[in-house]
């Protein structure tokens, strides 16, 4: 957004910009990037998030059949340890195809028990709570 990086921009506005990363995953992997500083996404007031959102579903359609995709991966990555490296909320809009080779990272998911549901369930209503 400083222009320290060659960006080529799809969409700007006062509130968000809209451009290719310079690191693409796959052909047409776009940012979308609000222009007020935040690191991360609940840091933004709600009128922010509702716009990223609607650019993000504005272009989505218009990526995925740029380049003929099947799908897309909207992915962001809220603090170092989720991945970040921008500190700066953003959001990445991969087109997909079968068989395109690129690989996410990867989750192994463990199968819960409803009781370990229940109660991890509670601790989050209850820190929700205290943030009230």
């Amino acid at each position: 957004m400083r222009g320290e990086i060659p960006a080529a921009t799809v969409h700007e506005d006062d509130e968000a910009i809209v451009f290719l990363d310079i690191n693409q995953a796959i052909k047409a992997h776009l940012l979308i990037v609000p222009r007020v500083h935040a690191a991360q996404w609940h840091e933004l007031d709600d009128g922010t998030m509702a716009h990223v959102a609607r650019l993000t579903a504005q272009w989505a359609p218009a990526v995925v059949a740029a380049v003929d995709a099947d799908g897309y991966n909207l992915l962001l990555n809220n603090g170092e340890a989720a991945g970040q490296e921008v500190m700066h909320v953003h959001f990445h809009l991969i087109p997909r195809k079968r068989g395109d080779g690129v690989r996410m990272a990867g989750v192994k998911p463990r199968l819960a028990d409803a009781e370990e549901l229940r109660g991890t369930a509670s601790v989050i209503k209850a820190a929700q709570r205290a943030r009230e």
